[in-house]
Parts: C-alpha cells; structure tokens; sequence
C-alpha cells in the first residue's frame, strides 16, 4: 500500500511542477541583422517577482533555439518578467543590445490574455523596431503528437539534435501530448521523445 501511496504521490507532485512550468517562445528580432551573434543568440534578463527589479542572479539566462529563427525559454512559474537581449562578441557584454518596444515582459499579465491553463506563449516580434504580437498558438507551425508511453510521466521532444523541450497534455485526447513545430521540415529527420527526467527514449530512425 505504501508503494503504491509514494507512486500516486511522486505522480501529483510531478503534475503540479509540469503545469507550473510557462514555457516561452520568441521570434528573434534581430534575425536579420548583420551580426552572426545577434542573429543566432538570444538571451533572457530576469526580474523578481514580476516587480521590475532586476535581479542579477538572473542575467543573461540563454535562451534555446528551436529553429526558423525562433527561440525558447522554461519559467519554473508565472511569477517572472524578462527582458529580451542579445550580444555580438565572443562575451556576453560585447555589442550588447536589448529590445526595447518589450521591456520588462510581465508572464503573469500576458496568461491573462488566454484561457485558464495556457502555459506557453508566443512572442512574434517583425524586427527589433516593432512592437510584439503575442499568441497562445504559433500563427504557422508543423505540429507533432505523440500517444504517451508513461503513464506516470510526461512527454518531452528532442528535434535535430537540440534539448529535449517539453511537450502539452491534450485535455480533449486522453493521454495524448503534442508541440508545435515551427523550424524547417528538413529538420525533422532526428526527433526523438524522452520522458519527464530524461531517463528512457524513443528514436524514430526512419522519421
């Protein structure tokens, strides 16, 4: 009976701590620029508790790319604002540039603008002139299902090599997790599905 207690409860805890989790997507506003770095390199600026007060520990958190010029970032909770910011120099404070018409992006605020339980969000940014659109869906995406292999678990996806990256529980589809993909399909050749601790894998080899 114990067993079975501690599987139940390692199962809440890992639910809860998944769903608190935002996961927040960027289109590079300067993916055009001339500079490699900005280009290929985006970087999050953290500030406590949403409040604007910037929080050292928190600078210069990487962000990850996951292809056509988009990149991402995991927030343990809704409780955060970031800056968006980039660099061109072999060191993060060389040709050092932040996005203005953004500022101090406020996670909590902008999830009011979607239904409850939406935790991811989508930043289309034109260039870095431009004031953001934001979007609890890409506006153009592949998107990729998966029938969860782990029942006390979640789904997470690895595409072209790049850090597995967390994937959606469908609330209409029992069991069902999915993401959406906003890189080149050509890249689509190497996927594979890990779960929640990244302890057990599924390739697809003819993807």
């Amino acid at each position: 009976m114990r067993k079975y207690f501690k599987i139940i409860a390692l199962a809440f805890l890992l639910s809860q701590s998944v769903a608190a989790q935002v996961t927040v997507h960027v289109l590079n506003p300067w993916r055009n620029d001339t500079c490699a770095g900005h280009r290929d390199s985006m970087l999050v600026q953290g500030f406590n508790n949403g409040n604007g007060v910037f929080n050292s520990s928190w600078a210069n958190r990487p962000m990850t790319p996951e292809g056509g010029n988009w990149f991402y970032f995991v927030y343990a909770s809704r409780t955060n604002s970031f800056a968006l910011v980039t660099y061109c120099g072999p060191a993060t404070w060389q040709g050092w540039v932040s996005y203005k018409n953004g500022y101090n992006f406020n996670i909590d605020s902008l999830l009011m603008r979607f239904p409850t339980g939406t935790n991811e969000l989508w930043i289309t940014i034109g260039d870095s002139t431009q004031p953001p659109q934001f979007y609890d869906k890409p506006l153009t995406s592949k998107v990729i299902y998966i029938f969860n292999p782990w029942p006390n678990n979640s789904s997470q996806i690895s595409i072209d090599n790049r850090p597995p990256m967390k994937m959606q529980a469908r609330t209409d589809i029992c069991g069902w997790y999915t993401c959406y993909y906003v890189g080149p399909v050509d890249s689509l050749y190497n996927v594979y599905f890990t779960d929640y601790f990244h302890t057990r894998n599924i390739f697809l080899p003819d993807w």
